[in-house]
């Protein structure tokens, strides 16, 4: 963060970062990694907009299968 030369852009770099912990946090959640299993396709992406401009910025982050939850992290669930 230290990097990034301004207050504006350390705190965009923020929200970004905040936005994709959410769709990891998403995806762990029961309920959804259930109907991934179920062969239903919930897809979480990343997606940031700009006060600024009125853009929509895609991070490139999305979770849409069980295997884009950490081993660990997966439920075991019954079909």
């Amino acid at each position: 963060m230290d990097a990034l030369a301004t207050d504006e852009l350390r705190s965009d770099r923020l929200v970004e970062l905040n936005v994709m912990e959410g769709v990891r946090a998403l995806s762990e959640i029961s309920f959804i990694q259930e109907e991934w299993q179920n062969g239903k396709f919930p897809k979480i992406h990343g997606l940031v907009y700009s006060l600024k401009n009125g853009h929509l910025h895609d991070l490139g982050v999305t979770a849409d299968c069980p295997d884009c939850v950490a081993p660990a992290l997966r439920y075991e669930l019954d079909k």
